[in-house]
């Protein structure tokens, strides 16, 4: 139910928004959803497996062939006659007398073939393919699931990290007109002998690194505008267009706090969590197709009943005339064992495989239970210290709107310099820029925790 309303106030909220150019997040997942080229090969793979559910099932069925063949004999062979009075004399019988031995072959010859085939008893393998077959539909749709999953955590955290990034660029930017003025008047100075060569280049090259960071900072903006615009099937996303909600990660933040680091790596490998019943559900695959494989095995049999009704003549049936007449039909009831009594081994070394294939899904889910704790220990890690980082940038830059008011005032009275100004000004925008790096790596190890421990699931 909560799905649902979630849905349609998606749905609402998207109308009026996307009139105006804007998306939210939740307005960028359902375009991914909808758009992302991985989900839709997920989605044309889960109904190939439906269609391969089909077939299993259609085995049981009996199978009908149908044959026609029609030929037409240019120079057929002619009747043959005789006269019996060259061969004995008869008392009665005349020489016009003519007795037929063959009546000759007609031009046209045409046969009918149906041919019926029903499994009767195969060994398991119909029961046990029709079984392969749905869990190989059921991991399907798992894996459906699982990659709208990888992509939504995608699109969440590339959204944060561009909203953070454009906050990042407008600070930068303005530190670097505050550095370029910086730089005009240590110029001045230099000129003026009052500041040393040394110092004057080392203005310099801060201002350059400062130009070299938001040239960096557009690139990686321009990069993730790209790549939101890729997951989403957007070709001109732009982050002008991002309508970033702070509150809804706050809630999150309060969301992860409220757990320990011990409960989230318990909910990181709960079978809840889509990947890990993706690979409970390829180790069940793998011991379908064992069971398939034992069924295949070598001395075991298929019972089949095969039913074969034939027509063969010179008149084409239910059309031609007399055709009915011609009695070259025939009608065969059999039931058939087949069985492969020596096939060197391969079907033995086929289940063999199948064991082997077992061994390795229980061992892909072994590793991916222990990557699943290595990167949540990581995002963690990066989660406290980010917050922790974040906190005290925070104090900080009450330390540095301190300072930047004294010297104003020091300014304003003649007691202080533009330069000692400008350069408190620009160590408050560092601190800033500081505060906002460490919230954008706090809000991306947000979310990769909530994608890893399926928090909105814990939610629900």
């Amino acid at each position: 139910m909560k799905k649902l309303f979630f849905v349609l106030s998606v749905l609402l909220l998207s109308f009026s928004l996307f009139a105006s150019g804007l998306y939210t997040t939740g307005n960028l997942l359902a375009l991914m959803e909808e758009n992302n080229t991985e989900v839709k090969k997920a989605r044309e793979s889960v109904q190939k497996a439906y269609l391969d559910i089909q077939d299993a099932k259609g085995s049981y069925c009996p199978s009908v062939d149908l044959t026609l063949s029609g030929s037409y004999i240019a120079n057929p062979m002619e009747a043959i006659r005789i006269n019996p009075s060259d061969y004995v004399n008869m008392p009665g019988v005349v020489s016009s007398d003519y007795i037929t031995l063959y009546k000759g072959q007609e031009s046209t010859y045409y046969q009918f073939k149906v041919e019926l085939i029903q499994p009767l008893y195969t060994s398991g393998k119909l029961s046990n393919a029709v079984k392969l077959a749905n869990e190989a539909y059921e991991a399907r749709i798992l894996d459906l699931q699982r990659t709208i999953e990888d992509n939504s955590v995608k699109v969440k955290a590339q959204c944060a990290a561009l909203h953070y990034l454009n906050e990042l660029y407008a600070v930068v930017d303005e530190t670097s007109s505050l550095s370029e003025r910086l730089v005009e008047l240590s110029l001045s100075a230099f000129e003026n002998g009052m500041m040393i060569e040394s110092e004057y280049k080392t203005i310099v090259a801060k201002a350059r690194a400062t130009d070299s960071a938001k040239a960096q900072i557009l690139s990686q903006i321009i990069a993730l505008e790209a790549n939101i615009g890729s997951l989403c099937g957007l070709e001109d996303f732009s982050s002008s267009s991002l309508v970033f909600n702070e509150e809804e990660l706050e809630a999150l933040y309060e969301e992860i706090d409220s757990y320990s680091y011990g409960e989230l790596k318990d909910l990181s490998v709960s079978e809840r969590r889509t990947v890990l019943r993706l690979l409970k559900k390829m180790e069940e695959i793998s011991l379908a197709a064992r069971n398939f494989a034992s069924a295949k095995i070598s001395w075991k049999p298929d019972v089949a009943l095969v039913v074969d009704f034939d027509y063969t003549g010179s008149r084409f049936p239910l059309i031609e005339k007399d055709w009915y007449r011609q009695d070259d039909w025939s009608g065969t009831v059999t039931v058939a064992i087949k069985t492969t009594l020596f096939d060197a081994g391969a079907s033995s070394r086929d289940l063999s495989r199948a064991v082997s294939d077992m061994a390795e899904a229980e061992i892909d889910s072994s590793q991916a239970r222990s990557q699943i704790l290595t990167t949540l220990a990581e995002n963690y890690g990066t989660y406290i210290s980010s917050a922790s980082d974040a906190d005290y940038q925070n104090s900080l830059y009450e330390s540095y709107q301190s300072t930047l008011t004294n010297k104003k005032t020091l300014m304003d009275s003649g007691y202080g310099s533009e330069s000692d100004y400008i350069q408190s000004q620009i160590d408050l925008s560092s601190c800033k820029a500081d505060l906002i790096r460490a919230n954008m790596n706090r809000a991306v190890a947000a979310y990769t925790i909530s994608y890893l421990c399926d928090l909105t699931g814990a939610e629900n």
